[in-house]
């Protein structure tokens, strides 16, 4: 079970305000609720222009699965991500089917189909909050979909942001907590680290690997379901950090520095 520890405790004294604060996506700035790849096959069901074998989502649906709970596990595991257009273009072209659509529509048709997305809790007011004081914000992701399409979701969903990029590891190939892509963010935000911090519900991922090339870490602990993450097994970090559990105190700590 995860507890407070005296790193935790260390973080709440005052510190600095940052010129940039760096976002984790999913579960952080937005969730994913009721994904499924299958929703996401079958809007692109449309937009087939050759299946010379006739196939349906039932038939599909096996490839898909192998990839994603099978395949692509284990890439990812290793520290390095593949594109979702990479990984659409090998199963169209191994099962014979074509699309009247380029792979960037198609990237984005399939998303939303698998699921729209959802803001989670005050991150919109959090944004403008920032956005209205002058702190700078990006977008640094583990995830399978473009930048492209990453930056379209946000946009769509939270509108009133500065985020001026967004990086995702399937355009940039190493994941999180992997230092380079920490690097790579702090590189195009022209910043030091000491002037950045970074928000993340992933206590490895987020608070260790921003931690590890001297970025002030958040741990954005909310008590929103996350179907993919198991916090009895989670790491405490050992790293200090701040520790908060929604985006008012966030925004408390900053008004109070």
């Amino acid at each position: 079970m995860i507890k407070p520890n005296d790193n935790e405790k260390a973080a709440c004294k005052k510190i600095e305000i940052p010129e940039m604060i760096m976002f984790d996506y999913g579960h952080t700035l937005l969730q994913e609720p009721g994904w499924n790849p299958r929703n996401g096959i079958n809007a692109l069901m449309k937009y087939v222009s050759r299946n010379p074998y006739g196939l349906t989502v039932d038939d599909i649906m096996p490839y898909v699965n192998n990839l994603v709970k099978i395949d692509l596990p284990e890439i990812k595991r290793r520290g390095y991500d593949v594109t979702w257009k990479s990984t659409a273009r090998f199963l169209s072209e191994l099962l014979s089917i074509e699309l009247s659509i380029n792979l960037e529509a198609a990237e984005i048709i399939f998303w939303n189909g698998e699921t729209p997305g959802e803001i989670m809790p005050n991150a919109d007011s959090l944004l403008s909050e920032l956005k209205s004081i002058g702190i700078r914000t990006a977008v640094v992701s583990n995830l399978t979909m473009s930048c492209g399409a990453l930056k379209e979701r946000i946009n769509r969903l939270l509108p009133d942001n500065n985020i001026e990029f967004v990086i995702t590891s399937a355009d940039y190939i190493f994941r999180k907590p992997n230092p380079l892509i920490f690097k790579l963010a702090l590189n195009k935000a022209k910043l030091p680290p000491e002037k950045v911090w970074f928000c993340g519900d992933n206590p490895c991922a987020d608070v260790e690997g921003a931690n590890s090339i001297g970025i002030f870490p958040v741990w954005y602990d909310s008590e929103i379901d996350c179907p993919y993450r198991d916090k009895e097994r989670e790491i405490i970090p050992s790293c200090k950090y701040l520790h908060i559990k929604n985006w008012n105190e966030l925004l408390a700590v900053l008004k109070n520095q």
